[in-house]
């Protein structure tokens, strides 16, 4: 029972890390889609922030529907149930409710851990074989609890003696079986694992001891695949797996291929991969930011040095918002509602006013130095004799 509950930590463990992650992913802005003229640099602005990721959009790790998890929970409390019935040696309703409990984890056997919840399964079905003397049942039992988990084997208080001695000798002779190959092809990088151990990335050919196994492939942004199978010794089980994309995995998809801003189709791209999406359209001086959840995105933010600010808009519907914006993102950076601040003034050697005064200055001086030069004309005296002064 303790590995069995171990198993247990191990799937919740399995779901726990994911749901961790997707919580330090939901911080506003962790998705982002950037357009534009030279995203290049505000991707990395916004990638330096630690606020959002950008460009190829990170797939997220192959998720288990928390549902299917309360199927082994289910199928603990089934193990327990079937223990006490054997206790009281009501080994046909036991019986009866451990070949269920298998079904159920066989069919759930794209979860981590479910090899080791199928082999406690098997090993509590054949102690109550044994005790109700179908000795070739529980005697298969024990041959596939020591398969799907080697380093399982029954304590003395599990059973009465004679039971516990038959489940070792069976178990011994698990262990000693030949060998046989697992062939598994899949989508390229898929990791592939047999009994909860990885074998490698798809395609692999895991050889492994005959008897039952489970097999599971796993690729992020997918969902798990996974199945019980037999392998007889020197055999090649050979499987060709296609593994469809997750519903967060196709709004990635759709989202990186968005070129215009849409509300709804952002909305719906949020919803899909449960954190918001941020809309992000740049030039090479400006940008603005939409945040859009499931319920709706925002009013554009302008993009400055000190991080993202509110966009001074005038009221109006988000089309109107939206103009505005692009608007703002068009006009030079010193104008506009909410603009840049203006560029950084040349130094004064390099503007041409100095540089025209200091010329005007120089003509002024060189036509007051050519006056004050000049030499002073001759005076002359002219004389006028009137004629009638001499008569």
């Amino acid at each position: 029972m303790f590995r069995f509950l171990t198993a247990l930590g191990l799937v919740c463990a399995s779901i726990g890390a994911p749901a961790a992650a997707r919580a330090q992913d939901e911080a506003p802005g962790s998705v982002a889609r950037v357009v534009g003229e030279r995203p290049a640099p505000w991707i990395a602005r916004l990638e330096s922030l630690a606020a959002v990721d950008v460009a190829s959009l990170p797939r997220a790790s192959a998720g288990h529907a928390l549902e299917r998890v309360r199927g082994l929970r289910r199928v603990e409390g089934m193990v327990g149930e079937a223990r006490r019935a054997a206790a009281q040696l009501d080994e046909a309703r036991a019986l009866a409710i451990l070949t269920d409990a298998r079904q159920r984890v066989e069919a759930l056997t794209d979860l981590p851990g479910s090899s080791e919840w199928l082999a406690e399964v098997e090993l509590a079905l054949g102690v109550a074989a044994a005790q109700a003397g179908l000795q070739a049942i529980a005697n298969e039992s024990f041959g596939r609890a020591a398969s799907l988990n080697p380093e399982r084997s029954i304590a003395a208080a599990e059973a009465a003696p004679s039971i516990v001695a038959r489940a070792r000798a069976a178990i011994a002779a698990e262990r000693q079986r030949p060998f046989g190959v697992v062939a598994v092809s899949g989508p390229a990088g898929a990791r592939v694992f047999v009994d909860d151990r990885l074998e490698g990335r798809a395609p692999v050919e895991a050889r492994v001891r005959a008897g039952r196994h489970v097999v599971r492939v796993e690729a992020a942004g997918h969902r798990a695949w996974g199945s019980a199978v037999d392998v007889l010794p020197g055999s090649a089980p050979a499987f060709a797996v296609r593994l469809s994309p997750t519903r967060a995995e196709l709004a990635r998809r759709s989202l990186l291929q968005q070129e215009s801003f849409d509300a709804s189709f952002l909305a719906s791209a949020a919803a899909g991969l449960g954190r918001p999406v941020r809309w992000i359209e740049v030039t090479e001086q400006r940008a603005f930011v939409v945040t859009c959840t499931a319920e709706g995105c925002g009013a554009p933010e302008r993009w400055s040095e000190e991080g993202l600010a509110p966009l001074p808009l005038e009221p109006g519907d988000a089309a109107a918002q939206m103009a505005q914006a692009r608007a703002w993102m068009g006009a030079p950076a010193w104008e506009g509602p909410g603009g840049n601040r203006p560029p950084p003034r040349r130094p004064w050697w390099r503007r041409w006013g100095p540089w025209a005064l200091a010329g005007l200055a120089v003509a002024a001086g060189a036509v007051g130095a050519g006056v004050a030069l000049r030499p002073e004309r001759s005076q002359r005296l002219h004389v006028l004799v009137d004629p009638g002064d001499l008569q």
